[in-house]
């Protein structure tokens, strides 16, 4: 099963994107256009953020989103604050609030801004 999302090209300076994460999460697929497109190993470090930040978790046993125990905000397995990005999420056509669209911005991030997101737990997932 892949989970796709179409990326808003005013936010990349493309035409379109489309950001693929199958779900063992072993690749990420960018498709800037039909003619190019490029596979990348999905990065070993979002995984240990991961399960730094969340225990690996998009859901609570009651089913709920995962929340940050300090900041509230910190939404879902990668524990994407929605303060800073939940306005680039939705233009982006992510849903932070499901798992793959979690992983997909997760993605985006570490693309774009690369682990500073995830700093504050720094000290887990480096070690």
């Amino acid at each position: 099963m892949f989970f796709s999302a179409l990326l808003i090209g005013f936010v990349l300076g493309v035409a379109a994107a489309v950001l693929t994460i199958d779900s063992a999460l072993t690749s990420i697929t960018y498709a800037a256009t039909e003619e190019v497109t490029e596979t990348k190993p999905f990065p070993a470090v979002l995984k240990e953020i991961a399960r730094c930040e969340s225990k690996g978790r998009q859901f609570e046993d009651d089913g709920s989103v995962v929340r940050g125990e300090i900041d509230p905000r910190d939404t879902g397995k990668y524990q994407i604050n929605t303060f800073y990005w939940a306005d680039t999420a939705k233009a982006l056509g992510f849903d932070i609030y499901t798992e793959a669209g979690n992983e997909q911005m997760a993605a985006w991030l570490l693309e774009h801004e690369g682990t500073d997101p995830w700093n504050a737990s720094a000290h887990c997932w480096r070690a």
